[in-house]
């Protein structure tokens, strides 16, 4: 019987597939009609297989001379878009006489088109070479989907999700604006837009999340939020949340529910709350941030992506800054097994999300990957996978892997647990060979190349396909044994890391896995290690690393050729080699690493030794997970108030003294803590005393027994004073208010040689006290707050001469004034300059006071910047108490930036224009803005009181269509019949209005037609609420058509909802000749314009 062995080419464009054979005319096969190319094909002599993802690329060569031929198939393929468009090449013997489906297949290669290069030389026939890469070379490629406002839209259009990304690069937030008491903290956001790439979450995860974005509103902008995306698909659940190293939620949240969470120090005040979105594809912006923040819109969808807002209230006695982690239940997966047209059997579809299930089974999340992940049904957009065939891997092997995957392993502490899961995070950007190596790690596996498809092969003791004798080897070839091939792989001991539940879910090492036999045997450990970024159990990891350290004891290779029954064998694929020439006529059993076909039938292959013993694992081997020793984790230790004496003091130098206080710190060098913040405020006087107004705060070192601070503040005064320790960002509890009062030790020092007293000798007492006061008060003591202390150290002191430089500061004063009698006036100028490693501030200030008969007039203007980052000018005129004063700030920031008018009335003066003499525009007067002239084009109000509103000037007007499509019908014999009663009527306008009560203007316009006689009457009544109000009626003539328009005009309508109607009825003549009856009037459509009056 003649045999033939003949190739199958399967070509797949865009919109067709192409299909020869290397036979010659048509022939059917699997299903398919193919195009016989004959001996225009020169099919290969080989084909070489590799268990490396990286193999070798195959040449199919062709006779392209006839390809200008429109009708010739290889010049058709030519005129298409062939790059990297996917290929299958076959093998087919079958008798002579039968058909190819009846034959065997003896190859099967996937692959795609990487380049079809055409020869043409003189003399000899043209070439066409078509160089297919292997299928799996498209394992190498990566998505490289990333977070990004364009990757987002490609998908979901209208989402705006990641559009503030770029808008927030570099900025800082100020969050809570309020005073100094409470302070501020500036957000620092990222300082570089840099794309983060999509996640594919698997199993239970925990991770970081990616900036989204972060806003500050509410009151004072006390609000903080900030959103952070964690996966790129949908997932289970999210059940862990992590607040600056504290786990402060262990439960899961609901999908869209702002969920409270108690943070380490709140005192049980509600400080921070979690709103988590689960990733689904039709999910809507968040209703509460869409309120709070008009950044976020109702188009911040994220849809596909798995987000969570954390929402911060302001609270001076909780951290500033925050670092988060998320951890839950991953991907829903797609499951072979339980999808029935797919040899399983349930409702699971790969193109219908909404059918898959949580599953944490690695080869089911392998086989996932490989098909790839579709965002949604009805859309093949994908963010991560592959994108093979789903039925690439044939069911039989997905079911044995994924049901081996499934078995229940016994613990060592006697429960059990899959055999192999994955738990943890891909990443888009990884090449797809890297992400499924991850995964085949996970089954301490393979990731092999079977004739261009993924094969994943565990360590599993497979039935061998072939046992292959002596016989069986082409005769004259060599057999060659390599005792030592693969002894570099070799290790006897692997240690490495796993993702540990039991710490926070972070890496942790697990036991050193050795086998002693192995290190007896190779003279000393050969150690290798692994980092199993997809493991949560560490007797898990122990068992996958010994199945590869047993793997790896395979180091002998045997490459031999055999006749054509070995083609049974593919990479990967146990044989069983008998050999009484090798000295093991039992047999040795082989994992095949590469081979080679050839034309004729035989094959080259090369396999590794195999020991099947080596596979099984023993619970009782495995290795408790030892904790790290249990050091105190100070970050957890409360801190304790500090116990400080606080000692008024006086500092002199120069003829000058000022005020301070001396805080004396007796256990210092055991303080828990770095730095000791102190708040300041006048006292209350009360018995416990207490703060009144606002405080300063300020740092100064914990490890210093004394320090010396609050330098200048005012004497003989009132204050209290209290402490806490901080470490790093941890505050501990405030002590309690201590009292003291200021020395009375205040002194500016000599002005040009005579102190202020003798300067101002004639000037009265109480404008003495004023200018000290100004000085002390407003000009020193706002510089010393902002540099108070420069590592612990005081900055400056005050001058002791009309102007002195001291410590890079500057003081400049001057003293004028004069009495005669009860008379006084006189001007204070002073001015100071800072400028230290801390920061630095200018302030001017002029004071004047005149005082005649018990009357008293002030002037005060001041002028600062503070750092490059505060400007502010202040005038203040003080008459008796009556203050009339203008203020400006610009903090840079326009919520803080401010211009304040304090005045009763405000006067403008325009020359240009004949206005000579101050006009009002306005004045204010108990709270309420009085205006006396104004044009304005639009006003918005949510009301309106006033006594005089022209009559109709402000209206609502709404337009209502309607088609009724009536016909007249008539009873009466006169056209003039008024009214009619309501017999033979018929509504052509019926509408329901809401009116607010008082006057109705309605315009009424219908379309009418007359067909035949000479007129008729038609009658028009207008109903509120079924009530006749108003009545009217015309002549309508014959032949055309005409619009007729009525306007009513109502009074006294109560409010509420309305019913309007207008109805219509026609009188035929009763004079005249050629009157008409009323069945031949129509009415086609009718147009309300209801305008209702407010005043």
């Amino acid at each position: 019987m003649t045999r033939l062995a003949r190739w199958f080419l399967d070509i797949e464009l865009d919109t067709e597939t192409l299909r020869w054979w290397s036979g010659r005319g048509p022939i059917t096969f699997d299903g398919y009609t193919y195009t016989g190319l004959g001996t225009r094909w020169k099919t290969p002599d080989s084909l070489k297989r590799s268990a490396s993802l990286k193999s070798e690329k195959l040449e199919l060569e062709f006779d392209s001379g006839r390809q200008t031929d429109n009708s010739d198939p290889i010049g058709a393929l030519l005129d298409k878009k062939w790059h990297l468009r996917p290929v299958r090449l076959r093998r087919v013997a079958w008798d002579a006489g039968d058909l190819p489906d009846d034959g065997d297949l003896l190859e099967d290669e996937r692959g795609r088109i990487q380049n079809l290069p055409d020869v043409l030389q003189s003399g000899k026939p043209a070439t066409l070479t078509m160089e297919i890469e292997s299928g799996v070379l498209k394992y190498l490629e990566r998505r490289n989907e990333k977070r990004t406002p364009a990757g987002q839209k490609a998908v979901f259009p209208d989402d705006l999700g990641f559009d503030l990304i770029t808008q927030l690069q570099g900025a800082t937030l100020i969050w809570n604006d309020k005073h100094k008491k409470v302070g501020r903290a500036q957000i620092e956001l990222q300082d570089e837009y840099k794309p983060e790439p999509r996640k594919f979450a698997l199993g239970r995860f925990v991770n970081s999340g990616s900036f989204v974005a972060a806003f500050t509103n509410g009151l004072h902008r006390g609000h903080l939020q900030r959103i952070y995306a964690i996966a790129d698909h949908r997932i289970n659940k999210l059940d862990r949340l992590w607040i600056n190293g504290n786990l402060v939620r262990s439960s899961p949240l609901i999908p869209g529910v702002r969920t409270l969470v108690r943070l380490d120090g709140d005192k049980g005040e509600n400080r921070c709350w979690v709103t988590f979105y689960d990733g689904r594809v039709d999910q809507e912006a968040d209703v509460y941030l869409v309120s709070e923040e008009p950044s976020w819109t109702v188009n911040h969808r994220l849809r596909g992506v798995a987000y969570v807002i954390v929402e911060h209230w302001w609270d001076s006695d909780l951290p500033e800054s925050f670092d988060y982690r998320f951890g839950g239940e991953g991907a829903l997966l797609y499951d072979r097994r339980k999808d029935s047209t797919a040899g399983g059997f349930g409702a699971h579809r790969w193109d219908d999300p909404d059918t898959w299930e949580y599953n944490a089974n690695a080869m089911v999340a392998t086989d996932h990957y490989r098909s790839g992940i579709r965002i949604m049904a009805g859309s093949s957009a994908m963010w991560f996978g592959v994108g093979e065939a789903s039925d690439a891997v044939p069911y039989s092997e997905l079911e044995f892997l994924a049901d081996h995957c499934d078995d229940d392993i016994p613990l060592k502490a006697g429960s059990t647990q899959k055999r192999y899961e994955v738990n943890g995070v891909l990443s888009a950007d990884e090449s797809h060979d890297k992400n499924l190596q991850k995964l085949a790690d996970q089954m301490a596996a393979r990731a092999i190349d079977q004739g261009g498809r993924l094969a994943i092969r565990p360590p599993i003791a497979r039935t061998p396909v072939i046992t292959l004798t002596d016989d069986d080897l082409v005769r004259g070839s060599e057999s060659k044994i390599d005792p030592g091939a693969l002894i570099d792989d070799m290790v006897n001991t692997i240690e490495g890391q796993f993702v540990n539940p039991e710490a926070d879910y972070k890496k942790d090492d697990f036991p050193k896995v050795q086998v002693a036999g192995y290190v007896e045997d190779d003279g000393g450990e050969i150690t290798d290690s692994r980092d199993l970024e997809l493991e949560n159990s560490g007797e898990r990891a122990q068992r996958i690393v010994k199945l590869e350290i047993e793997a790896s004891r395979g180091i002998l290779q045997l490459t031999e050729t055999y006749r054509s029954p070995a083609r049974v064998i593919v990479p990967g694929e146990w044989y069983n080699r008998a050999s009484a020439m090798r000295g093991f006529p039992g047999g040795k059993l082989f994992v095949a690493d590469k081979v080679n076909r050839y034309v004729d039938g035989s094959v080259e292959v090369t396999g590794t030794e195999v020991y099947p013993d080596g596979l099984v694992w023993n619970a009782e081997t495995a290795k408790p997970i030892t904790s790290a020793p249990a050091f105190p984790d100070v970050s957890r230790v409360p801190l304790p108030p500090p116990v400080i004496v606080v000692t008024p003091i006086s500092l002199e130098g120069g003829g000058a003294s000022t005020t301070a206080v001396r805080f004396t710190h007796a256990a210092y060098t055991t303080f828990l803590g770095d730095q000791i913040e102190v708040e300041l405020a006048y006292s209350d006087g009360g018995d416990p005393a207490g703060p009144i107004g606002d405080s300063t705060l300020t740092f100064i070192p914990g490890k210093r027994e004394e320090v010396q601070a609050f330098i200048g503040i005012p004497p003989s005064t009132e204050w209290v004073v209290r402490f806490r320790a901080r470490l790093g960002e941890r505050e501990g509890d405030w002590s309690g208010w201590q009292v003291f009062t200021s020395l009375d030790s205040f002194s500016i020092g000599l002005i040009a040689g005579r102190t202020p007293e003798e300067v101002v000798a004639d000037i009265d007492r109480n404008a003495l006290d004023v200018a000290t006061d100004l000085l002390s008060q407003a000009a020193w003591r706002t510089s010393q707050e902002a540099l108070m202390y420069i590592g612990g150290d005081t900055v400056g002191t005050f001058a002791t001469e009309l102007s002195e430089i001291v410590d890079d500061n500057v003081l400049s004063l001057s003293v004028l004034g004069s009495r005669n009698g009860s008379n006084t006036a006189w001007i204070l100028n002073g001015a100071t300059v800072i400028n230290g490693s801390g920061g630095a501030s200018a302030k001017s200030l002029l004071a004047m006071r005149t005082e005649h008969d018990n009357n008293i007039s002030d002037i005060t203007e001041l002028f600062e910047t503070v750092d490059g980052q505060l400007a502010r000018w202040a005038i203040n005129l003080n008459v008796n108490g009556h203050i009339v004063g203008v203020e400006a700030v610009n903090s840079g920031v326009p919520a803080t930036s401010s211009f304040i008018i304090v005045a009763p009335n405000f006067a403008l003066v325009d020359p240009g224009n004949g206005i000579t003499a101050p006009f009002i525009p306005f004045a204010v007067s108990g709270g309420t803005v009085r205006m006396y002239s104004v044009e304005v084009d639009t006003i918005k109000a949510n009301s309106i009181e006033t006594d005089n509103l022209k009559d109709n000037s402000v209206s609502n007007t709404v337009i209502v269509y309607q088609a009724p499509g009536v016909t007249l019908s008539s009873s009466a014999t006169s056209e003039a019949v008024s009214p009619p009663d309501g017999t033979g009527f018929s509504d052509i306008f019926d509408h329901d209005y809401t009116h607010q009560g008082g006057n109705l203007k309605m315009n009424l316009a219908f379309m009418n037609f007359l067909d035949g006689g000479s007129y008729c009457a038609v009658f028009t009544q207008l109903l509120i609420d079924g009530v006749v109000k108003e009545s009217r009626y015309h002549i309508r003539q014959p032949l055309f058509g005409s619009v007729q328009e009525w306007t009513f005009g109502l009074t006294g309508i109560a409010a509420g909802v309305r019913n309007i109607r207008f109805r219509c009825r026609a009188n035929r003549a009763s004079s005249g000749t050629g009157g008409t009856g009323g069945d031949n009037v129509s009415i086609s459509w009718a147009k309300a314009i209801i305008g209702e009056k407010k005043k």
